[in-house]
């Protein structure tokens, strides 16, 4: 039906996996990078932007590995062998990735960037990270691709931490109170803060968040990063970047809809290519999505669309002296399978 003759059995997909080059590997993203373009000049907009932004998040996970064998693996702070998977998202597209033996989270940030940049170049974006990013060498560059931007900030909060608990007052919004757990009542207030961290060439404006709880005698402060230029209020900061959040499940999408939280080769080329093709695959099923499926169904996880859209249960039957292929598709499904295939094969004579 798919007009292969024969698939690689896991032999020969190895072996391929092994004979790749870092060409090879630099050409599959390419090709990635040129198929998100095509889907999104012909998906419905509302369907991936976000206020009519394009959304970017980095986010690093580790792939942890058994064995000495696995080339490049490193000790992670848990004590255990892995290899560092950083990925740039733009929308709901796994954009590009590397994979390797990464000493740093965000190493490949700027790397990415740079490979990405054509997805949002003159385009309204929103960019974010977690605090792995904050770092004057990664935030200066963030700013400087003209987007809005926020990163978590909490690993160099002593000067600002000392400059919030000086400012007066009137430098801080009204307070706000929240049901906090337990029922117990939790005050909120916000502020801004200019501070020059060091080696930065100029200062950066961090959103300012204290919280105290009934029974706590001292305020806890929490910083975000942000662009200068858009920001709005400080409490308008810290809701758009809480929406990091859902950005941070799109690695368990991947992960456990695709079943990549292992590499399956010893070579890490061989791994490289792996995941390289992995997400080309998971673009292909998000396009699936975005392009052919109802908007009652844009929330499907890619699990469920390899479960419902292409694990089907079938079988061949001889009718006619032809043989036929009877796909048992769910109720709900089956007007979508019959337009989809018809758009696949035009001649094709497809019931139900």
């Amino acid at each position: 039906m798919a007009g292969v003759k024969t698939f690689a059995d896991e032999t020969t997909l190895g072996e391929w996996l092994r004979a790749q080059s870092p060409v090879s590997v630099q050409a599959i993203g390419q090709i990635t990078l040129e198929f998100i373009q095509w889907v999104m000049a012909k998906a419905t907009p509302g369907r991936w932007l976000h206020n009519g932004q394009r959304e970017v998040f980095f986010d690093d996970t580790e792939l942890e590995v058994s064995g000495k064998t696995f080339e490049k693996a490193r000790v992670n702070y848990e004590g255990k062998l892995a290899l560092s998977w950083q990925v740039l998202w733009v929308g709901p597209f796994l954009a590009a990735q590397s994979l390797g033996g990464h000493a740093e989270p965000s190493g490949e940030l700027l790397p990415l960037l740079e490979a990405a940049r054509s997805l949002w170049k003159d385009q309204s974006a929103y960019f974010y990270a977690d605090s792995a990013s904050s770092a004057v060498k990664y935030l200066e560059p963030i700013a400087a691709e003209g987007w809005q931007w926020s990163v978590s900030y909490n690993k160099w909060t002593t000067a600002l931490e000392r400059q919030a608990q000086q400012w007066p007052e009137k430098e801080w919004t009204d307070k706000t109170v929240l049901e906090w757990k337990n029922g117990e009542k939790l005050e909120e207030q916000y502020t801004w803060i200019k501070h020059q961290p060091e080696s930065a060439s100029a200062p950066i404006l961090f959103a300012v968040v204290r919280s105290k709880g009934e029974k706590e005698l001292f305020w806890r402060y929490s910083f975000v990063a942000c662009d200068r230029a858009r920001a709005g209020s400080p409490k308008a900061v810290f809701q758009r970047h809480h929406l990091k959040g859902h950005k941070e499940q799109l690695f368990s999408e991947v992960l456990s809809g695709l079943d990549l939280h292992h590499p399956p080769c010893a070579e890490l080329l061989a791994n490289q290519m792996y995941y390289a093709v992995a997400a080309l695959a998971y673009n292909l099923l998000v396009a699936l999505k975005l392009l052919h499926l109802p908007d009652e169904r844009q929330q499907c996880r890619v699990k469920t669309l390899i479960r419902e859209v292409m694990i089907l249960p079938g079988r061949f039957v001889s009718h006619a002296r032809k043989v036929v292929a009877r796909i048992y598709v769910a109720p709900e499904w089956l007007e979508w399978w019959r337009m989809a295939y018809q758009q696949m094969t035009p001649t094709a004579n497809v019931s139900g």
